[in-house]
């Protein structure tokens, strides 16, 4: 084990020091056969600039001569960041300005409207590799993948960067087993209407607080102060604004590629993504439901973490096939194709059981935030 420590702190140290010819694969491939761990070999990876070769028979080739899933998957996520990274449409994007007029650091690159067959963005250069526990946090990303304007085994990969989006939060006594009642039921459209951003919870609610409860209602929201005495189980709904995505998909079955390794509200082994299927309430509102629990009509002003949300969620999860990259790192996509709608990437418990403290979902933070998010695009 020293052996391999001291290996890795010289081979970092040379690509630190030094300019060398980027990785290839065939510098994977002698790691490989040479008995680096795979550890070193990854952290190699990251440390380098490359130039791989991310076709399928290359990939198939590093695979038949031992190349472990992991880091095969790194070569994978390092080829995709180098293609946008040379791409001049990736250092054009971005619409959010810094104090100089230029886009800043963490800025997330701006995403076509209404994206369909036509001409496609390359993969922003928000897609990166996991970081250790000392990098700071980085937003997630989901690239709703396409197929590159090249025709051939060696065809760039391109795709869409699908924006975060924060649900609405409300909540109604209307109970049922199906979003599709609930969107087309008036007391639920009401109480979406009257319902308010995760963000503007943000401040408003105090966990336990009943002053808390009476600025979140004065604000717009749907708790108010006779809740804090009211212990009755009610519906609480997760809604987007909007009859449509700004992102269509090329195809009825689509595929993305999902990084939520460095985002620091969740833990990469408790969540996965999913892809569920949007509800749209009837005209005249603009409202797509992601999904509905039961839960106390105090929950949101609740710190404690006993909340099972997910234990009774309803939402229209839409068949999905997942595959693990690395950790954080998923190919998602469709195992059938999807018929036309509006649809959503969500990250989702791996154990039903998982308990949520009502006051961060409804502040937007922690796992809270988590449960929030979604990434909207649409199919026609």
């Amino acid at each position: 084990m020293a052996v391999l420590s001291t290996a890795l702190v010289i081979t970092l140290a040379l690509h630190a020091q030094q300019p060398t010819k980027p990785l290839t694969n065939s510098d994977i491939i002698k790691m490989t056969k040479s008995g680096l761990a795979e550890s070193t070999i990854l952290a190699v990876i990251r440390a380098s600039h490359s130039n791989f070769d991310a076709s399928p028979d290359a990939l198939i080739s590093l695979r038949s001569v031992g190349v472990s899933q992991d880091v095969i998957g790194a070569v994978v996520a390092a080829a995709i960041s180098s293609n946008q990274d040379s791409s001049p449409a990736a250092s054009a994007t971005g619409t959010s300005t810094g104090s100089q007029g230029g886009p800043p650091a963490n800025a997330a690159p701006s995403v076509p409207s209404k994206v369909s067959n036509g001409p496609i963005t390359p993969m922003p250069s928000s897609q990166t590799l996991p970081s250790d526990s000392a990098s700071p946090s980085k937003e997630p990303s989901v690239i709703l993948l396409t197929v590159g304007s090249q025709a051939g085994p060696r065809a760039p990969l391109l795709g869409i960067a699908l924006p975060l989006e924060k649900t609405h939060l409300s909540q109604t006594k209307t109970k049922s087993s199906s979003l599709g009642h609930l969107a087309n039921d008036s007391v639920t459209t009401q109480a979406v209407e009257s319902g308010v951003s995760t963000a503007a919870w943000q401040g408003a609610v105090h966990a336990g607080s009943l002053p808390g409860e009476m600025a979140a209602s004065q604000t717009g929201g749907i708790l108010t102060s006779a809740m804090a005495h009211r212990k009755s189980a009610v519906t609480y709904l997760w809604a987007v604004t909007g009859p449509n995505s700004s992102a269509v998909a090329p195809s009825n079955q689509p595929s993305f590629l999902v990084n939520f390794a460095a985002w620091m509200y969740v833990s990469v082994d408790e969540f996965e993504p999913v892809i569920v299927k949007l509800t749209p309430t009837p005209p005249p509102s603009a409202w797509r439901l992601v999904g509905a629990s039961q839960g106390k009509e105090n929950a949101f002003s609740s710190s404690a973490v006993d909340w099972q949300a997910f234990s009774n969620f309803l939402q229209d999860q839409s068949p999905t096939q997942t595959k693990k990259v690395s950790p954080g790192v998923f190919e998602v996509s469709a195992q059938a194709p999807l018929e036309a709608g509006e649809y959503g990437i969500v990250l989702r418990p791996l154990s039903n059981t998982m308990k949520f403290s009502g006051a961060d979902i409804a502040r937007n933070q922690g796992n809270g935030k988590v449960f929030n998010s979604v990434w909207t695009f649409e199919v026609k």
